[in-house]
């Protein structure tokens, strides 16, 4: 497989006398952001998972994104928010205040989705769920999520609305 290679750079802000801590910022040729390591066998030991780049995404769910939708940002975007949502539901599966707006970023993300790509969203859905629920207590603990006992309404939103559920607007994404 074709991955970025990327470049190390190390950069330092001076403020007068002062020198800040050092930031190592990874830069690819084409601009795009380097894919973490694949976590193999070790990524699924644990709930959560290897989160490298600690951006709410684990690492395998971003290389899955990342290689299978290379050629559309827009659905890698809402595959993102969609993967950030449903990880978060996982993890704030005891806690009843943060399951309840990890439930509504997931419907939002999903609404996203389904704006971003109308006629492959079921199956992209499907798709990227496979990934995120791939062990046996990673399913169990999005199924305890699910059956908590906070029970809203939702509304389905028009198109123009669930454009805004995006967390990025797909109208500003090349393709």
């Amino acid at each position: 497989m074709n991955e970025p290679i990327p470049t190390a750079v190390r950069l330092q802000v001076s403020i007068g006398p002062a020198l800040s801590l050092p930031i190592n910022v990874a830069v690819t040729q084409d601009g795009t952001a380097p894919l973490p390591s694949d976590p193999g066998v070790a990524g699924k030991i644990t709930l959560a998972g290897t989160d490298s780049d600690g951006d709410g995404v684990r690492d395998d769910v971003q290389r899955f994104i990342s290689t299978n939708f290379a050629s559309s940002a827009k659905i890698q975007s809402a595959l993102t928010q969609l993967a950030k949502a449903y990880l978060a539901k996982i993890y704030d599966a005891g806690n009843g205040e943060l399951s309840s707006i990890d439930a509504t970023n997931s419907l939002y993300a999903i609404d996203c989705l389904f704006v971003t790509s109308p006629s492959t969203a079921g199956a992209l859905l499907v798709q990227l769920e496979g990934q995120i629920f791939n062990t046996t207590d990673r399913l169990l603990a999005y199924l305890a999520a699910r059956s908590s006992p906070n029970t809203s309404f939702y509304l389905l939103p028009s198109r123009q609305e669930s454009q805004t559920r995006c967390m990025v607007n797909p109208n500003g994404l090349p393709n």
